[in-house]
């Protein structure tokens, strides 16, 4: 009869795996630089001139390629952001269509209120919003890719800065002063969204 070898205490047993656990390689904080500072690139483009080179008012049209150049460069940004992301790839495509469809929409919006009036103020505090449009489409991106679940309730801070254009025009304030102001007060909102994106990383 044989005595069974003794287990050694030293040795740990192997880990066990979830079956159904799906690890997804990427940088969580890469990924939220890289969309911070190209909600950045992509508020400064489409406050600036391309849109009312669209409508056909300010520089000419032989600008274009530089302004739309400005704004592609700030979209390749936050779409490198999303794809480093640790998510899957059906949520990285789902998230840079929403990014897409919101700058689209962003400029469309714009360029329709310079050029026929459509919508008036309304549609120039929500859509036609550079500021609101762009924590709106990249928040709703993040939070896709970071399978966020209560998170997602920081969206209603994107809110606060649907009335501030008009507010800050009210009192008299010289776009000197109220731009700057208006990236600050975003850039504190993004940043509660980065913070507020977290979920587990499984598909």
């Amino acid at each position: 009869m044989t005595t069974p070898e003794p287990t050694s205490p030293h040795v740990a047993p192997p880990a066990y795996v979830e079956p159904n656990e799906i690890v997804h390689h990427g940088s969580a904080l890469a990924s939220a630089v890289a969309l911070y500072l190209g909600g950045y690139l992509v508020i400064a483009a489409a406050s600036g001139q391309l849109v009312t080179a669209l409508a056909g008012f300010g520089v000419g049209l032989e600008y274009l390629p530089l302004l739309g150049g400005q704004l592609l460069f700030a979209l390749v940004a936050v779409i490198v952001g999303l794809l480093i992301a640790p998510a899957a790839a059906a949520r990285k495509i789902v998230a840079i269509v929403v990014v897409l469809g919101g700058v689209a929409g962003l400029i469309a919006a714009e360029t329709a209120r310079i050029t026929s009036g459509v919508g008036g103020i309304p549609l120039s505090m929500t859509l036609g919003n550079p500021y609101f449009m762009t924590l709106l489409a990249l928040g709703t991106a993040w939070f896709i890719v970071r399978y966020a679940r209560f998170g997602w309730l920081a969206l209603l801070l994107c809110a606060v800065v649907i009335p501030l254009p008009y507010l800050f025009s009210f009192a008299g304030l010289s776009v000197a002063v109220s731009q700057p102001v208006l990236l600050i007060i975003t850039g504190i909102i993004g940043l509660g969204i980065l913070a507020a994106g977290r979920g587990p990383r499984r598909a």
